[in-house]
């Protein structure tokens, strides 16, 4: 599923309200989320259009499993080392 709003529907119900509440980009995609950290295009939030912190790590926890790389290298993308 590369449909992030779907996925944490799925993964993390409780969370479903809370993303509706902040306007969570529905459209939003875990490659699409990489191609932004890589090309530091935009800022992870301002795509996803959130403002909560739990989003974006869940963001970068998964795109570790899909793309098997360490949490960090998407950590440290969105802080731009």
């Amino acid at each position: 599923m590369d449909n992030i709003y779907k996925w944490i529907c799925v993964n993390y119900p409780d969370e479903k309200e809370i993303m509706d509440d902040v306007g969570f980009n529905k459209k939003a995609t875990f490659s699409g989320a990489k191609k932004v950290l890589e090309s530091g295009e935009m800022d992870i939030y301002d795509y996803l259009h959130t403002t909560e912190s739990i989003h974006r790590e869940f963001v970068f926890g998964q795109l570790s499993e899909i793309y098997g790389l360490p949490y960090t290298y998407f950590y440290d993308l969105w802080l731009g080392y």
